[in-house]
């Protein structure tokens, strides 16, 4: 399956959102990107973690920060902050 990728504007206002959140840990840009691109990738397919492509990282490793940071609010902020970036009647074709 390929990949989802956002485009630099989306990615640069994402990040520039994460950077802005105190509980946030972004680290080095290109692994973050990834694994933000990683549960896009999820979230558009349905497939299970273990399904995620060797490419987007350890399926394991992006469950736990992609819950980590459910806990902690990250992604509830995160999609009302970019909401406007996103056609939701055809996510990210």
């Amino acid at each position: 399956m390929p990949s989802v990728q956002l485009c630099e504007p989306q990615w640069q206002k994402v990040l520039s959102n994460l950077r802005a959140m105190p509980e946030v840990y972004v680290g080095k840009e290109s692994e973050c990107r990834r694994f933000v691109e990683a549960v896009l990738w999820i979230n558009k397919t349905g497939a299970q973690w273990r399904e995620l492509p060797a490419h987007c990282g350890k399926w394991n490793s992006v469950f736990k920060r992609f819950n980590r940071w459910s806990q902690k609010g990250v992604w509830r902020q995160l999609s009302w902050a970019v909401a406007d970036l996103f056609d939701f009647e055809n996510p990210l074709n």
